[in-house]
């Protein structure tokens, strides 16, 4: 005969903490201002950190730039790849 499954009942502990202080909550925010943990602010509202500059518009080109190459790189590998497998196979 089969137990009855106990109800969970979450107490609010945490295991592992995985906020990390100074790392942006999204890479699309370009305002700059990096979050505290509530460890470190009472605050409710984020602010930027001691010392902590806002990325300038050339950071964020080079960051896009970046970001599109390793796109075009990858497609470029499964495309090419493709391309192999299709003309050695047709051969």
């Amino acid at each position: 005969m089969k137990k009855p499954k106990e109800e969970f009942v979450d107490d609010g502990r945490v295991i592992a903490d995985m906020d990390m202080p100074g790392v942006r909550k999204s890479i699309w925010d370009s305002s700059g201002v990096r979050i505290n943990t509530p460890a470190q602010s009472s605050e409710k509202l984020p602010r930027r950190l001691d010392g902590e500059m806002p990325w300038t518009k050339k950071e964020m080109f080079y960051f896009y730039l970046g970001s599109v190459a390793s796109v075009l790189l990858y497609g470029l590998i499964i495309f090419g790849g493709l391309a192999l497998f299709l003309i050695l196979w047709l051969r």
